[in-house]
């Protein structure tokens, strides 16, 4: 799900207002990335310093830390050119969202914080939630206009022999002996040697999937 918001004031809620620390501190990620049994790999600080890598954005994530000893980390960031506006993450870099230990939070929590991440995008706010986001943050999205889009997940429980068996197709099967018989090598990279031939496959399949829906390049 995808939450945008453009409102520039966060209402008080009482017993829930959270202590606000921004850049949120590496450790404390770290910790809750650990005990959100939902986290994804682009909560991750290692996706969090690829994102900031190229100079493009400032760090404006946040940790809340509420009454009730919850806390919760925001991954955010802020193009330099576009101050006014926030994102979790920007187009193009994947899920962000909310950590949490456990990856719980209360109705009004999340309503707190979603608040407040409206009031730092004075222009636009966006953030794009895992594909499990809780009741609460759909309760709490009141300022926000709420996007549903579509999510593969794939179970890898059971070890291959199980997924393969009974969780590809038969097509999908089928498809992958016809490319063993063809002679077909697969080769991995981790130190960018095969960069090229990656960009070079993915400007092709630019082509391919722009003239197969009538797009331009």
């Amino acid at each position: 799900m995808s939450a945008r918001g453009t409102t520039s004031t966060a209402p008080r809620v009482g017993a829930h207002v959270p202590v606000v620390t921004s850049p949120a501190p590496r450790q404390v990620w770290r910790s809750l990335l650990a005990a959100d049994p939902s986290a994804v790999v682009s909560q991750s600080l290692a996706w969090r310093d690829a994102v900031f890598s190229g100079g493009r954005y400032a760090d404006a994530s946040v940790l809340y830390e509420f009454p009730s000893g919850r806390q919760v980390v925001l991954p955010l960031a802020r193009p330099h050119r576009l101050p006014g506006v926030v994102a979790s993450w920007p187009g193009g870099w994947g899920i962000g969202g909310p950590l949490s230990a456990g990856g719980n939070i209360s109705p009004a929590e999340a309503a707190t914080i979603l608040a407040d991440v409206a009031r730092r995008g004075a222009l636009m706010a966006e953030i794009t939630f895992r594909h499990e986001a809780g009741d609460a943050w759909l309760d709490g999205a009141g300022r926000f206009h709420a996007e549903r889009r579509a999510c593969h997940v794939l179970d890898l429980d059971g070890g291959f022999g199980q997924v393969w068996q009974h969780r590809f197709r038969g097509t999908a099967r089928t498809a992958v002996r016809k490319a063993e018989r063809s002679g077909l090598e697969v080769e991995a990279d981790r130190s960018g040697r095969l960069l090229g031939e990656f960009a070079d496959l993915y400007e092709k399949s630019i082509q391919r999937w722009a003239a197969q829906q009538r797009e331009p390049l």
